[in-house]
């Protein structure tokens, strides 16, 4: 069973990141683009490939990161 649970977390995960980067394309697209944009949402899609192969603690760690991210480009989408 706990293979399964760690197969939906990285497919909720992948999701997640994918939202993330929409909302990237958002801000960018109000705001313009910038160095730090592009870079930040170039790292996040090279961790979109990584996610069938992490561990637990992994997921984790980058659905922190999703979460943070995803949080603070909504203020800037949503002004």
């Amino acid at each position: 069973m706990e293979l399964c649970d760690l197969t939906l977390k990285k497919e909720v995960l992948r999701e997640g990141v994918w939202e993330v980067l929409a909302n990237f394309s958002k801000v960018e697209n109000k705001i313009g683009t910038n160095s730090f944009l592009s870079l930040s949402s170039q790292k996040l899609f090279n961790q979109i490939a990584k996610i069938p192969n992490m561990t637990e603690e992994e997921v984790k760690n980058l659905t922190a990161i999703k979460n943070f991210l995803n949080d603070i480009l909504k203020e800037f989408k949503d002004e």
